[in-house]
C-alpha cells in the first residue's frame, strides 16, 4: 500500500475526529510536512525518504496526536535492514526539522484564525 494509501486509511477510521477543527489543521499541515521532509532528505537508495510519514494517534476520549516520524518500517535494498538510521542523517543532514520549521507559523497562523 502506498503512503498515501495509508493516510487516507487514517482519515478514514478518525473520521468522527475530523470534524474538530484544530485536529483537520494538524493532520492538513501534517502532510505538508512529510512532502517538504522528503524534498529536503538525502537520497541513496529511497528507502529513507519513502519512511517518511505522518502518524494519527488516538488519545483518551475525542482527541487525537499528529506527530511526523522516520524510519523503522521500510527495509534498505542495500542492506536489507530495516531503516534505521533516520535519526543520524537528521543530526547530520536535517530535514525534518527544516520542514516542521517552514510549516509551523502556518499551523499557528490556522489555529489562530479559528478563534477569529
Amino acid at each position: 500500500m502506498s503512503d498515501l494509501g495509508t493516510v487516507e486509511q487514517q482519515i478514514a477510521e478518525l473520521k468522527d475526529l475530523l470534524t474538530d477543527a484544530p485536529i483537520t489543521i494538524l493532520i492538513n499541515r501534517g502532510l505538508q510536512i512529510v512532502d517538504l521532509a522528503r524534498s529536503y532528505v538525502r537520497v541513496d537508495t529511497g528507502a529513507l525518504r519513502s519512511d517518511i510519514r505522518m502518524e494519527i494517534r488516538r488519545q483518551g476520549a475525542g482527541g487525537a496526536s499528529v506527530s511526523i516520524a522516520a524510519g523503522g518500517t521500510q527495509i534498505n535494498p542495500k542492506t536489507g535492514k530495516i531503516v534505521d538510521y533516520a535519526q543520524a542523517i537528521e543530526t547530520k543532514y536535517p530535514f525534518i526539522y527544516p520542514a516542521i520549521s517552514s510549516i509551523a507559523p502556518m499551523i499557528k497562523a490556522d489555529l489562530r484564525a479559528l478563534h477569529e
